[in-house]
């Protein structure tokens, strides 16, 4: 999808948006999108098994929240424009991503090696505040809170998501390479 909408904007088709908002948004969900998965997926090879039902409805919540935030920008002509599918898409994206960072805080807190335990702390901890950010972009105004702008957005949520949450995801899951669960003894 978000690859469709790069093509249309960069051919010149109105998408409702101005050039540099198409491409940062196509940016964003597949690097978002794609990362925040393969996260909680190597998550999921290292949780015991009484988390794997919680991790697994947060799992179809990122999912169905990518399609919905995505479906909700299309069918309002803008972010935060107000379309309910947009809201609705938002909300379970925000509340899977907040759960499954704060599940990858409390599972890197039992990891023995301390400096991957530091690395994926830091990491699940910058995806809750990066989507709680996201849930104040998109509900702050409803809420009486205010909304920030698009710029202070891409600047904090950005830096959060790009440095906070996806490079030290990345160096911390490098370190600890899970196996998958079926590859395990015992």
């Amino acid at each position: 999808g978000g690859a469709v909408w790069l093509v249309l904007a960069r051919s010149g088709a109105d998408t409702g948006y101005s050039s540099l908002v198409a491409l940062l948004t196509a940016a964003h969900f597949h690097f978002a999108g794609a990362f925040v998965l393969i996260w909680a997926g190597l998550l999921g090879r290292t949780l015991a098994p009484r988390w794997r039902p919680l991790h697994a409805g947060l799992v179809v919540g990122l999912v169905l929240g990518f399609w919905g935030v995505a479906a909700g920008i299309a069918l309002g002509r803008g972010p935060a424009n107000g379309s309910a599918v947009e809201a609705v898409g938002v909300a379970l994206l925000c509340l899977s991503a907040v759960g499954t960072g704060v599940l990858g805080v409390v599972r890197a807190g039992r990891i023995e090696d301390r400096k991957t335990s530091v690395m994926l702390a830091v990491s699940g901890g910058s995806l809750v505040l990066a989507m709680g950010l996201a849930g104040w972009f998109q509900f702050g105004a409803r809420l009486g809170l205010g909304q920030p702008d698009v710029g202070w957005m891409v600047a904090r949520h950005g830096a959060l998501n790009a440095y906070g949450f996806a490079l030290w995801g990345a160096l911390g899951w490098r370190r600890l390479r899970p196996r998958p669960i079926g590859a395990r003894n015992g």
